[in-house]
């Protein structure tokens, strides 16, 4: 079995692909869509989808910190962005955003996670179900802001 894992979550969204994949680059959409419960903060945010656009996230652990830092990858216009970890917790992270057209007023964001955790296979049986369950947790969060605040509109 392998170490990489995938997860995919999907939310519909009575609001067009279009204003919802703008609506992720706004300036307050960034901190709208982290977890209340994780102490993480916006070092930089990216201002577009296009390729090479980077973030920064500084991790609080206790008295110390880790930056994570994500990089755009994957563009297609109107249609998906992608953000890959350059340096961060994972071994490796890709998180495709993925935005369906259903009507001119509907739409399913779909987000595909890709990840390995450090040190796998070995750390996977360790800390593979609780790093699964909190990616679950923060994307049934981010689904529930994104879908609350771009049907607003």
């Amino acid at each position: 079995m392998g170490a990489r894992k995938t997860l995919v979550f999907k939310c519909r969204i009575a609001a067009s692909a279009e204003k919802v994949l703008k609506w992720h680059f706004l300036p307050e959409t960034i901190g709208k869509l982290i977890p209340p419960w994780e102490n993480v903060e916006v070092v930089k945010a990216a201002t577009g989808p296009e390729d090479g656009q980077q973030a920064i996230f500084r991790m609080h652990l206790g008295p110390s910190h880790l930056d994570w830092v994500a990089e755009h990858c994957n563009y297609i216009e109107g249609r998906q962005f992608a953000d890959k970890q350059l340096r961060g917790p994972f071994a490796y992270w890709l998180h495709t955003h993925i935005f369906h057209k259903l009507s001119d007023s509907e739409c399913e964001l779909e987000d595909r996670i890709e990840y390995e955790v450090p040190l796998a296979p070995l750390t996977q049986m360790f800390v593979g179900g609780f790093v699964r369950s909190k990616i679950e947790r923060m994307f049934t969060y981010r689904h529930k802001v994104t879908k609350t605040e771009c049907e607003k509109l």
